[in-house]
């Protein structure tokens, strides 16, 4: 494959990603115990750039699909969190590729990116939750002492 053709493979597959990003956001999601949680369907698009490019370029193409999605529709702490999460899934989703096709398949290497992204964003939340209830500890203990 030429550099042209690579180029546009890479665009192509960003913006599947984006497009498909766009459309899970759009459905509502009816479980209230993780906000922000998705159900993964652009993991399609990173798995296929795994597959198909070269390490190098499914990383562009994971870098331009969290970007331009985060400009469409995010805000900075949307893009922070999605970062970390899409990097680790992706690094995860490398990592057990090289295991070899004899003892992981696709499914397998999908299902490891999905459950990385997933116990980041629990991880996340956890943090985010001790952490409301420190500030709101903190507050209440304030607002005794001095008022």
């Amino acid at each position: 494959m030429n550099k042209n053709k690579r180029l546009i493979y890479i665009s192509l597959l960003a913006a599947q990603g984006v497009v498909i990003t766009m459309l899970e956001r759009a459905i509502p999601f009816p479980f209230a115990f993780a906000p922000g949680a998705k159900l993964g369907l652009a993991n399609i698009i990173t798995l296929l750039a795994i597959f198909t490019l070269p390490y190098k370029d499914s990383l562009k193409v994971v870098w331009m699909r969290l970007l331009i999605s985060t400009l469409l529709g995010g805000t900075l702490s949307t893009f922070l969190y999605s970062f970390a999460g899409a990097f680790l899934s992706y690094g995860g989703m490398l990592l057990v590729r090289l295991l070899g096709p004899k003892r992981v398949s696709m499914i397998g290497i999908s299902a490891t990116g999905g459950i990385l992204h997933n116990l980041w964003f629990g991880w996340c939340s956890e943090y985010r939750g001790r952490r409301q209830l420190c500030d709101t500890l903190a507050y209440n203990r304030s607002k005794r002492r001095f008022g």
